[in-house]
């Protein structure tokens, strides 16, 4: 009963991921539901069946599995030495007047939900394994992820046809923008499972007659794979065809390999002459941009801003989920954010660094030699492992052709398909693990009498043989071992479960108090907005879904003080309270610069340095067009700033940007010039006097 229960929530938990958006309150309810089937397995799991769960976690493996989450540890955490961390903690300290720890990672909240989602992802893994570890509910599993990974095929070539999902809403919709990843393992799947139904059957001996489940085991891989191959075709690029078609070629190769070919020598020659197929196909038949770097090689279309951040980045990386913090200071004019999304491998090299990129692929390697080996050893039961590295050559290669992999439900569905893997890569001992330490009744058989020759034994089925009270304890090593190891892999999934409780804490109470509590604290007055939403804003500021959301409550907050305040001498102001606590956490976001630069500009007791605050949005966010009009007015509006020489090159480029190549800025640009101060003005005539002399004309008999 524990063991469906457990199916159920991985099931809830793939398809919830893929059918709605990716924000902070979906993270947080799947690493609910993730923990509950953590912990449940934690605590009603017979002994036997962890124990044999943790011969799947040897050392090496758990290192491996815990390195990702230690690396993005240390890339939150402050750095000892200011020179480890990342110079724009150093810039965010000065520009703010106030201390400021160094670290790695360029975007606290992004990294920490880059960490919550992996720890998500490896929950979502072993739980799965565990439930794998039994023959029947492996089956269960990869019926469940063919009919999930078929479901998303089919409802990605619906949009394509019906034109219905296109005015979907948001919530739905966004989901299935990596059913291309699904799609491929779908292909692998359904071929893993027609492969066993061929397989049980030449076992069985060919049926008398096809009743209705004969049917549906012959016609449900056929209708699955048809499906996914169709989405495919239709949509995907022609990398994605081909990674999956190698990904197949692998599984494909362990079956001919287990019923052609025998001894050593043979299965070493076809396994080098799969690897050299691959090796062949990735670099001649997959088309490659030669003048890119290798991490965006295999994508046509232009990514000009992941290239820059490629160039830049150090050997720790910028922090993981850092991409979209960094895209608004890489990008071009007029560039937005929807336009660019990196490949896996650029995403995870700017994230976690080139060296981490290496070790994950030299990981992957291993992992899927490991499976395919694996795979070769057992009797039976043996594609789990062949689905595993077969997916493993197809994600390999579309992780340096599109980001998919590492949205929230293709990373979970990938977990599950390794966890059935790596539950199902290990020999079916029943002499030491019996199916039912799964969750069956393991109730104790009783004693019973032996008789051999002349002498009488008594069989403990616990114990061993005894003869005249002398017990021969023929199990006492192996169940002392087992007992330590259930022991350990108890403890682990419930520290992991522990986890995944906190952190979904974590999320949904920042997301309940962004959307419930500021909507509604704009509305009341001001004094009781800091306390209640500052944090909350902090932690979502590196969320990318949020970045407008929080944008249009700083400027409506900053007009409400505004009208609110009836005189120049107030000492503290809320909208510049949450906005320097964003920037504690989230030193990359331009527009909150500018917020605090505008408050800054509007009310001189606020304590800051308006100068080093627009510098600080210009290095940021050079090219956002949406902060042009409000960052042309902080800038003309203010003495200072015009007289900084840094500062007066910028405010020119910008000049030069709304006159020359955005006209449709200008209202923007006369609107700063007419609340201009006169050194202001003075140098935005001369600015616009060198571009166009006729529109200045205009402008000064306008405004004279």
């Amino acid at each position: 009963m524990l063991i469906r229960l457990v199916t159920v929530a991985v099931f809830v938990v793939l398809t919830s991921a893929f059918g709605m958006r990716e924000t902070l309150r979906t993270a947080g309810l799947e690493s609910v539901l993730v923990a509950t089937a953590a912990l449940g397995l934690a605590v009603f799991l017979p002994s036997p069946a962890l124990a044999r769960f943790a011969r799947l976690l040897r050392p090496l493996l758990i290192i491996v599995f815990a390195a990702p989450a230690v690396w993005m540890i240390l890339q939150v955490i402050p750095m000892p030495v200011r020179a480890l961390g990342n110079p724009i903690w150093s810039s965010a300290s000065a520009a703010l007047n106030e201390p400021l720890e160094a670290r790695i990672t360029v975007d606290i909240p992004a990294t920490m939900l880059s960490l919550a989602q992996y720890c998500t992802v490896l929950a979502t893994a072993l739980v799965t394994a565990v439930i794998a570890l039994d023959n029947r509910r492996a089956a269960h599993v990869l019926y469940m992820l063919v009919s999930i990974t078929t479901l998303l095929a089919a409802v990605w070539i619906g949009r394509d046809l019906t034109g219905w999902y296109a005015s979907a809403s948001a919530e739905f919709s966004g989901g299935t923008t990596n059913a291309s990843v699904a799609a491929v393992l779908g292909v692998l799947l359904s071929c893993a499972m027609a492969i066993g139904a061929i397989d049980q059957f030449g076992r069985l001996g060919r049926p008398r007659r096809f009743t209705a489940g004969t049917v549906f085991t012959l016609s449900a891989p056929v209708l699955s794979l048809s499906v996914c191959l169709a989405a495919i075709f239709s949509r995907a690029s022609s990398t994605v065809i081909i990674a999956g078609l190698l990904g197949v070629g692998a599984l494909l190769a362990v079956v001919a390999l287990r019923k052609r070919f025998f001894g050593l020598w043979g299965t070493a020659g076809v396994a080098v002459a799969i690897a050299g197929i691959v090796l062949l196909a990735t670099f001649t038949v997959i088309p490659a941009r030669s003048n890119a770097d290798l991490a965006i090689a295999l994508p046509m279309q232009n990514e000009t801003a992941t290239e820059r951040m490629l160039r830049d980045i150090g050997p720790a990386g910028s922090g993981a989920g850092a991409f979209r913090a960094l895209l608004p200071t890489y990008r071009d004019v007029g560039m937005t954010t929807a336009r660019e999304r990196p490949t896996a491998a650029a995403a995870i090299a700017i994230g976690m660094g080139w060296v981490f990129l290496c070790g994950l692929i030299v990981v992957a390697v291993m992992g899927a030699f490991i499976l395919f080996r694996r795979s070769m050893s057992r009797d039976q039961d043996y594609l789990y492992g062949a689905v595993g590295a077969g997916a493993t050559v197809s994600l390999l290669i579309i992780a340096f052709a599109e980001n998919g992999i590492l949205d929230l439900g293709a990373s979970l569905l990938i977990g599950a398909l390794y966890g059935l893997a790596c539950g199902q890569s290990i020999s079916d001992n029943q002499a030491d693990f019996p199916h039912s330490a799964l969750g069956q009744d393991l109730t104790p058989l009783p004693a019973r009498n032996i008789r051999i020759g002349d002498r009488e034994y008594i069989l403990h089925p616990s114990q061993g043989i005894s003869d005249g009270g002398d017990v021969r304890d023929t199990r006492s090593g192996p169940a002392l071992a087992a007992s330590f190891d259930g022991r350990w892999a108890r403890i682990a999934l419930a520290c992991l479960g522990v986890i995944l409780l906190a952190q979904a804490a974590w999320m949904l109470s920042a997301d309940w108090r962004l959307h419930d509590r500021v909507s509604g604290s704009l509305a009341l007055s001001s004094r009781v907005l800091p306390e209640k939403t500052s944090r909350a804003i902090a932690i979502s500021a590196g969320h990318g879904d949020l970045w407008t959301q929080s944008r249009s409550m700083f400027v409506a907050q900053a007009d409400a003080e505004q009208s609110a305040a009836s005189n120049q001498q107030k000492s503290i102001f809320p909208s510049a309270m949450i906005a320097a606590t964003t920037l504690r956490h989230s030193p990359t976001r331009g527009d909150v610069w500018l917020m605090l630069a505008a408050i800054s500009k509007q009310y001189k007791s606020a304590g800051y340095n308006t100068a080093a605050l627009l510098r600080m949005s210009y290095y940021t966010a050079p090219n956002d067009l949406d902060l042009f009009p409000l960052r042309l007015s902080v800038a003309l509006g203010t003495d200072a700033v015009v007289m900084d020489p840094e500062l007066r090159d910028l405010i020119k480029r910008d000049v030069n940007l709304v006159v020359t190549r955005r006209p449709v800025l200008r209202p923007a640009l006369t609107a700063a010039y007419q609340a201009a101060s006169a050194e202001g003005k003075v140098f935005a005539e001369n600015a616009i006097s060198e571009l166009d002399p006729n529109y200045l004309d205009n402008l000064r008999a306008r405004h004279p």
